[in-house]
């Protein structure tokens, strides 16, 4: 997953990135360990809205 930062203060832009292999693909569309690690705020990801 691409985690970006957006043009408004405090948003940021996530970017799921397929994986192929012979059995088909695979896609990440969400990783709350990611997602805390980019924003340096351990637990800010259960507060994510979809």
């Amino acid at each position: 997953m691409r985690i970006e930062p957006a043009r408004l203060a405090g948003v940021v832009t996530l970017t799921p990135q397929p994986h192929h292999d012979d059995r088909g693909l695979f896609t990440r569309t969400f990783d709350a360990g990611i997602f805390d690690e980019w924003c340096g705020r351990p637990g800010a990801a259960a507060s994510f809205v979809q």
